[in-house]
């Protein structure tokens, strides 16, 4: 009987279908048939063209498949970061070099202000026009007129590096993932799943995703 149990209880646990990562109906389905479309003013109703495409791709984007938008980067001229500590690390060569190969070049490429996709690589074959309004809210707009970051957490620099400078009081290890050891966006935030709004890898409740890397 209960290696009976034991088969059903196994069986179950495959029968039940694994939770699927959709933007669909987020804020980051910008379609006719997203919830932010008429503010922004596209006909289109694809989802995924806003960021992909199946063909003539920028293949010189190594971070995101079938990359169909044009990046924005910072040239370094301002102010990197809010931390003194941090702005030492970005002299120290981790700072906009770092920034700039790390995956905020995608998401500045609709949150710096500037548009929202007149500057897709590839434009869709439908006849229909995407939305081209630049988005202005002041929760999703990170660079702005200014273009700089002081005002925004770091990302791009090596976290072992940072974990050790004076006033950072950063834990040896994290739950949130890092890239190559670094820190990105993606580290807070999985853009195609807001399970955890605004988009966030974990819940934040009673600042757990804050207290996972910073031992305060």
């Amino acid at each position: 009987m209960k290696k009976v149990l034991v088969l059903v209880a196994v069986s179950l646990m495959f029968a039940v279908p694994a939770m699927a990562l959709t933007i669909v109906g987020t804020k980051h389905d910008l379609s006719t048939t997203g919830p932010v479309n008429a503010a922004l003013g596209g006909t289109i109703d694809e989802i995924c063209v806003y960021c992909h495409t199946p063909h003539g791709a920028d293949t010189t984007v190594s971070l995101a498949p079938l990359w169909n938008r044009v990046n924005t980067t910072l040239d370094g001229t301002e102010d990197l970061y809010a931390s003194s500590t941090f702005n030492a690390a970005a002299s120290a060569g981790y700072g906009y070099a770092g920034i700039n190969g790390s995956d905020a070049v995608l998401c500045l490429s609709c949150h710096d202000g500037t548009s929202v996709t007149d500057t897709l690589v590839n434009m869709p074959n439908s006849g229909q026009t995407v939305a081209t309004t630049a988005i202005t809210n002041g929760n999703a707009l990170i660079l702005g007129d200014t273009e700089e970051m002081s005002n925004d957490h770091p990302v791009g620099f090596c976290y072992s590096q940072v974990q050790g400078l004076a006033g950072e009081e950063l834990k040896a290890a994290p739950t949130v993932p890092l890239f190559e050891g670094d820190m990105w966006c993606s580290s807070c935030h999985d853009v195609h799943d807001n399970q955890y709004t605004p988009f966030l890898s974990m819940a934040n409740g009673g600042s757990a995703l804050c207290l996972d890397c910073h031992d305060k």
